[in-house]
């Protein structure tokens, strides 16, 4: 990693990436994960349950606000804790951190909504792959 700041492609509203921009990341980078805010109605309806429509538009596949990243290596990992560490900072920081070095594309929303932002931090764990073990004691 270098001390330069690394740009980020942002996706203008509405905007969205190709499929092969996608199979040109998963070639460089391996596992590509989409990170979106999740449609209220399209979880009903993965429940069986049917709402009645709002009074706002229900958002659209291309109206979602996405994030495109990959798997976060151990050395994005450390760097995000020691930084953190080192600003004093807190668990939201820590995301931030992590969420700046593994962006694809994505849309401006997940760095400057706190909401999305600790949304992204919720989903560490599977990002990154951590296993549940158990423990025995012998």
């Amino acid at each position: 990693m270098t001390n330069q700041p690394r740009s980020l492609t942002i996706l203008a509203p509405g905007e969205d990436v190709t499929a092969e921009q996608i199979q040109e990341w998963k070639d460089k980078h391996g596992d590509v994960f989409l990170l979106q805010e999740a449609s209220d109605i399209a979880a009903d309806e993965e429940e069986g349950f049917f709402v009645e429509a709002e009074t706002k538009p229900a958002p659209t596949a291309t109206s979602l606000l996405k994030v495109y990243v990959r798997k976060p290596t151990r050395q994005i990992i450390k760097f995000a804790a020691q930084k953190s560490e080192k600003e004093k900072a807190d668990a939201i920081r820590f995301t931030e951190l992590v969420l700046r070095n593994v962006w694809l594309a994505g849309h401006e929303e997940f760095l400057t909504n706190d909401a999305l932002l600790m949304s992204v931090g919720n989903q560490l764990e599977e990002l990154i792959g951590i296993k549940d073990l158990e423990l025995k004691k012998l």
